[in-house]
């Protein structure tokens, strides 16, 4: 039987980034992830309100950046201010548990108005958020219909897990390393300079359930964040924060 999901008062979506493409965003994934979880319950979703409000909001600013920048009045930057690596567990074969090295940042797009005023949009990469959905009765002590026998309610977010999408070289020191460095290269804006320079490289503690609520650490010099393993990361000398 075909089914419809309707997210009612949501704005229509644009089929194409012009200017920054916020589709590899934390944000954008996270409202993806909403919408593809409800499609296969079957969930009507309205908007706003059965979105996650910081990843609707932070998406809007960056749709209305991407639409508002001019690249002729300057140019765009895509600037990194910190880098984390956090051992992630996952499931391989056989269900046997495998400990991934991921890789996740936080920064703003910078650039200007036809005005010539400079604006920004905060971004996310590395991660997003997948809701949790689970079947709620409208009567626990009356739960199926009495002339269908179907249950009766429907699914609702019951929290959420932390997917993440950029995986770093395990056992190869060089690989990781040109790995990361290619990344910056890729974001016009970014210096290896000011990210070492600070408090903005950092180590999460591996989390139950993969989450960011765990403990960071930082005080890592590029060479240590780049080189090291997570095992040797997890032990160097650090700064908790």
């Amino acid at each position: 039987m075909a089914f419809f999901i309707l997210y009612t008062d949501m704005p229509e979506e644009s089929k194409e980034w012009i200017n920054i493409d916020y589709t590899t965003t934390q944000q954008y994934k996270t409202i993806e992830a909403w919408k593809e979880e409800a499609r296969k319950v079957e969930l009507v979703l309205e908007y706003p309100q059965d979105f996650p409000h910081s990843e609707i909001n932070q998406l809007k600013r960056l749709k209305k950046f991407d639409s508002i920048v001019k690249p002729e009045k300057g140019p765009i930057r895509k600037v990194i201010y910190s880098i984390s690596r956090q051992p992630i567990k996952t499931l391989g074969k056989y269900g046997k548990p495998i400990m991934k090295d991921c890789l996740f940042y936080n920064g703003y797009y910078y650039g200007f108005k036809w005005t010539g005023e400079e604006i920004k949009a905060e971004f996310s990469e590395g991660y997003y958020k997948k809701p949790k959905m689970k079947f709620q009765y409208d009567d626990n002590n009356n739960p199926n219909d009495p002339e269908t026998g179907k249950p009766k309610g429907k699914h609702k977010v019951q929290g959420v897990t932390f997917e993440h999408y950029i995986e770093l070289p395990t056992n190869n020191a060089k690989e990781r390393r040109r790995f990361i460095e290619d990344l910056i290269a890729k974001c016009p804006g970014t210096s290896i300079e000011l990210l070492a320079g600070g408090s903005h490289l950092y180590y999460r503690t591996p989390a139950q359930d993969n989450s960011h609520y765990g403990t960071r650490q930082t005080g890592y010099s590029w060479d240590q964040f780049c080189d090291s393993d997570l095992k040797t990361l997890g032990e160097l000398q650090k700064i908790p924060c």
